[in-house]
């Protein structure tokens, strides 16, 4: 990722208020294709899958940026895209802080 879009995306986390912890910087600024994250229930999995999928989406200038949300069923899965409170790190709440929605 050049320095330019890098600096973009701190400037939108800091503008949306977001201070990614030790342990999830690794995962959000990694150029891998694929990434797959296993932990436990509130370490913030969808919360880094958000911000990865709003923040690399809408800086990506080839705009070919793909990201699937799974959940055991649709509506887990729904929630995760949506959220289930208007402060949660969804794709939907995110996308509207940043007034792209």
């Amino acid at each position: 990722m050049d320095t330019q879009r890098k600096t973009l995306i701190e400037l939108l986390l800091k503008t949306l208020d977001v201070e990614l912890w030790p342990e999830q910087q690794p995962v959000f600024w990694s150029e891998a294709r694929n990434i797959v994250l296993s932990a436990g229930e509130g370490s913030g999995k969808s919360a880094i899958a958000a911000l990865r999928a709003v923040l690399l989406g809408v800086t990506d200038p080839n705009g070919n940026h793909l990201g699937w949300f799974v959940g055991a069923d649709f509506e887990d899965a729904y929630k995760e895209v949506v959220g289930t409170h208007p402060n949660d790190l969804s794709v939907v709440n995110i996308a509207d802080k940043l007034g792209i929605l």
